[in-house]
C-alpha cells in the first residue's frame, strides 16, 4: 500500500476534510489518507487550494449507467486527456482526471461542462467551484476511492472500459497517466471556452449568499450559539432549521449548518436529535419562526424585526381605512 502516492494524486486542501457530511477543520495528513485506505475512515477531499486550484477533476454520475461514464472518459480521450473510472460506494460512478500541476479550478471545469453538454447529460463536477471566497471558503468535497472495506465488496475501485477491475490498492495507482495542465489550456483555445459569467453552488460549510436583506433579528441572535439544555437549545434549533428551509436550503446543506452552529452551544445536541429536528421540519408543514413562544421571545429585537414592522403597517392602514369608510 502506497500512502504518499495516494496523498499526492488525491491533493487538495491542506487544512480541512470531509467525514460524513462534516467538514474536518484538521491538518491532512498521510495518517488521514491511510486510515481511508485501511477502511478505518471514509475522507473527502475539497479540491480547490486557497490560490484558486485544483490537481483533479472527477463528475460525480448518480445512476447506474455505466454508459455515461463510459462516453465521458471516452470524450475527454478524444481531446487527448486521460481520465479514469471508479465505481462509486453507491451504484454510480467517478471520473477522474489528474494533472501534472495545480491548475486554476475552472479551466477543467469548462471542459467537463463542454463535454456534459454535449453528451447530453448532466452530473456533478468537482471543483464544483470556480473559485472560492470569503463566502464560500472551502467548497465542497467528494469521498475519495480505495476505502478499505468497500474495496473488499469490489466498490470505490477504478474499472477499465469493459468494467474489469484495474487498481483495487494504492500500489497500483502509479500507472495513471497525469495530464499536463498546457494540454488543458490548447483545449479552451482551440473552442473558445470562457466564462461569461462566474457561477457558485452553495457550499457544504457556510451559508453564503442565502442571507437576504430582511434577515431576522432573532435568527441572528439564536446563530450565535452558547445555548445549554434546558435554556432553548432543542427549540432554538427547531426554529433555526425552519429558517433555512423556508430560504430554500437543501436539507444536506442545512444539516451541515445546524452541525456547524450546534458545535457553538454549551451543551451539544446528539446528531441524532438534529437528525429528527431536520427531518421533522421537511416532514410537517412548518413555516411559523415562534414569534408566539416564550423561549424565541427571549432573542426578539421589536424596533428592527421586519415582521412586526409590516405587522405595524398592516394595523396602521386597516385603522384608516376603518376610520374613512362611509359605513363607518
Amino acid at each position: 500500500m502506497s500512502v504518499k502516492l495516494f496523498s499526492e494524486l488525491f491533493a487538495g486542501r491542506k487544512d480541512a476534510h470531509g467525514e460524513n457530511r462534516f467538514c474536518m477543520k484538521e491538518p491532512v495528513t498521510e495518517s488521514v489518507y491511510n486510515k481511508h485506505l485501511k477502511g478505518e475512515k471514509r475522507i473527502g477531499i475539497y479540491p480547490i487550494t486557497p490560490d484558486n486550484k485544483t490537481k483533479w477533476l472527477a463528475i460525480d454520475i448518480d445512476d447506474a449507467d455505466f454508459e455515461k461514464a463510459k462516453a465521458f472518459k471516452d470524450r475527454m480521450n478524444h481531446f487527448g486527456i486521460q481520465s479514469y473510472i471508479e465505481k462509486s460506494k453507491s451504484k454510480g460512478y467517478h471520473v477522474w482526471t489528474f494533472f501534472t500541476e495545480p491548475i486554476e479550478a475552472v479551466k477543467p471545469r469548462l471542459i467537463a461542462e463542454m463535454i456534459l453538454e454535449e453528451l447530453d447529460f448532466k452530473c456533478e463536477i468537482f471543483p464544483k467551484q470556480d473559485e472560492i471566497n470569503e463566502r464560500n471558503p472551502y467548497g465542497n468535497f467528494i469521498f475519495l476511492p480505495l476505502f478499505g472495506s468497500d474495496v473488499r465488496q469490489e466498490k470505490t475501485v477504478f474499472i477499465n472500459s469493459n468494467e474489469q477491475i484495474i487498481a483495487n490498492n494504492s500500489t497500483q495507482l502509479g500507472r495513471i497517466k497525469l495530464v499536463d495542465p498546457k494540454k488543458i489550456d490548447d483545449i479552451i483555445e482551440t473552442n473558445d471556452l470562457k466564462r461569461e459569467e462566474q457561477s457558485y453552488e452553495v457550499s457544504d460549510v457556510v451559508e453564503a449568499s442565502r442571507t437576504a436583506k430582511g434577515t431576522l433579528p432573532c435568527i441572528e441572535k439564536i446563530k450565535i450559539g452558547k445555548l445549554a439544555e434546558g435554556h432553548g437549545r432543542n427549540e432554538c434549533a427547531f426554529r433555526l432549521t425552519i429558517h433555512y428551509k423556508e430560504k430554500g436550503i437543501s436539507k444536506e446543506e442545512i444539516l451541515t449548518l445546524i452541525t456547524s452552529w450546534n458545535i457553538k452551544n454549551k451543551d451539544k445536541l446528539h446528531k441524532r436529535e438534529i437528525d429528527t429536528t431536520i427531518d421533522s421540519v421537511f416532514k410537517g408543514k412548518y413555516r411559523s419562526f415562534g414569534c408566539d413562544s416564550p423561549i424565541i421571545q427571549q432573542f426578539c429585537d421589536k424596533d428592527n424585526c421586519p415582521f412586526i414592522a409590516r405587522s405595524e403597517e398592516r394595523r396602521v392602514g386597516k385603522e384608516c381605512r376603518s376610520r374613512w369608510s362611509p359605513y363607518h
